[in-house]
């Protein structure tokens, strides 16, 4: 498609996602029995999902010694054989017991948990619109997310990207991003300027952007038919 034929209109994000209040742990905790620091991945839990390798990286970073934390991964099961797998994994490995499947989460409970997550690593390979990013984006959590669009264009400077078939180097952004807590800080702070360039308001400029540049080969077309209709002879 000819760049002058496509608009891009994201969309928006309701008001409860922002940076968390001070002392809303303690709901955090009330609510999902999470304790911070931890990390956080929320994707489709399928193939394409890529929580094969996000283990893959998680193991590697808790057999060496470099992450404690643990990986909390909410949502139900959409391919309960792929999942199978990621389970069987993290059991040969010894480490079933640091990532916590916790389940469906309401989404008006989904602010605090990417609020007061140490990082939100997205490894999902193929996304129409990583909405989840953008949900990120406005509760100013660090992200680290899959080197292909569209979440590079979502994210932008406000993440740290890495190669989501590659479990290394997966691994390897993880740990810079959790030993630097400059870096953190300044991926927060980016996250939450990025997160004004999603809004409803702006989704619907598109839409009207679109309908205007639409409106005057319709116009066009209703004069053709016009001029194409006999008279009618009464």
């Amino acid at each position: 498609m000819p760049p002058d034929k496509i608009i891009v209109s994201y969309p928006g994000v309701t008001e409860d996602f922002r940076v968390p209040a001070p002392g809303s742990a303690a709901l955090l905790r009330e609510r999902q029995g999470i304790e911070p620091p931890y990390m956080l991945a929320v994707t489709r839990l399928a193939g394409y999902g890529n929580l094969l390798n996000l283990a893959k990286a998680y193991v590697y970073l808790v057999k060496a010694g470099k992450v404690t934390m643990p990986l909390v991964i909410p949502g139900e099961v959409w391919d309960a054989q792929y999942i199978g797998k990621v389970r069987e994994l993290l059991a040969e490995e010894g480490c079933s017991d640091r990532v916590k499947f916790i389940g469906y989460v309401p989404h008006q409970h989904m602010p605090l948990l990417f609020g007061h997550a140490a990082c939100f690593v997205f490894p999902s390979l193929l996304e129409a619109c990583g909405t989840v990013l953008i949900e990120a984006l406005a509760c100013g959590t660090p992200i680290l997310c899959c080197r292909r669009r569209p979440m590079a264009d979502i994210c932008g400077d406000a993440a740290v990207l890495f190669d989501g078939e590659e479990p290394s180097d997966i691994a390897d952004k993880i740990f810079d991003v959790l030993s630097d807590r400059s870096l953190r800080d300044v991926l927060s702070r980016r996250a939450v300027e990025r997160s004004t360039h999603f809004s409803w308001q702006q989704s619907a400029e598109k839409v009207h952007q679109l309908f205007e540049q639409l409106a005057p080969a319709s116009r066009a077309a209703s004069r053709g038919a016009e001029a194409k209709t006999p008279e009618r002879r009464t």
